[in-house]
């Protein structure tokens, strides 16, 4: 993980670690229909969504995917906390298996809660580390 200080970094009760490297598409839907893979597949908007897999994907008719294997970072919150620990930067609350694609302060993150008490976040690398500071320095 490129510039993050020290991954895990744990509180008292949360928790902020890398999750597994993965591939990450974004697919765009130019017909209407399911996402064209079997992955986990998030909501990343209208006729978009983000799939993760452990493979790259292929194209598929009706859909153009785009590889955001090397542009994002995945990051994984978790514990009794972690929700208030999102509430010092997002006003986002998503039931369990929800995802959104919200801000947090000023960084764009697509969220989706794991479980009754984790989160994944995925980031743009480049902002990474910004996000690291805001939710260890928050």
């Amino acid at each position: 993980m490129s510039e993050i200080p020290t991954l895990p970094f744990e509180a008292p009760d949360w928790r902020l670690a890398n999750k597994p490297a993965a591939h990450i598409a974004l697919a765009l839907a130019f017909a209407d229909g399911p996402a064209p893979v079997a992955a986990v597949v998030r909501n990343a908007g209208p006729r978009r969504w983000l799939l993760i897999g452990d493979a790259p994907f292929a194209e598929s008719v009706g859909f153009k995917l785009i590889d955001l294997s090397h542009a994002r970072e995945r990051l994984e919150l978790s514990g009794p906390g972690a929700a208030a620990k999102l509430a010092t930067g997002t006003s986002v609350a998503l039931a369990d298996g929800a995802s959104a694609q919200t801000l947090f302060g000023p960084l764009a993150i697509h969220l989706t809660r794991t479980g009754p008490q984790s989160y994944e976040i995925l980031v743009a690398r480049s902002f990474a580390a910004s996000l690291w500071r805001a939710l260890t320095h928050a």
